[in-house]
């Protein structure tokens, strides 16, 4: 993985709940379908940083999963939820559904 990336990864864990945090992004950036860089937790981490996640981000040695496990435990959120949230955005859900749901459980 990129140095960049993985330092980008890397920052101290945010005091947002995840909804938050993905609808921070979401008005910095317009929401893509299915584009790596408008899924929920891409969003997330714009939220909280003002940085893109791109491309170099996701390489047959770093796939999706371990990116967005990373990013939760690097941000101090659950793995658990942070997956469920980019499953569902994955799966359809725009991205307000998913913090909609997210803020139904209280984060």
């Amino acid at each position: 993985m990129d140095e960049s990336v993985v330092k980008h990864l890397e920052q101290p864990a945010k005091v947002l709940k995840l909804s938050e945090a993905i609808m921070r992004g979401l008005a910095l950036q317009r929401e893509q379908k299915m584009s790596w860089c408008g899924c929920a937790i891409a969003l997330a981490y714009r939220g909280l940083t003002g940085k893109d996640f791109n491309d170099v981000a996701i390489t047959p040695a770093y796939p999706a999963g371990y990116v967005v496990e990373r990013f939760a435990r690097n941000f101090g959120y659950s793995v658990r939820i942070c997956e469920k949230a980019e499953a569902m955005h994955n799966r359809g859900k725009s991205a307000r559904q998913v913090v909609d749901w997210l803020e139904a459980q209280g984060l």
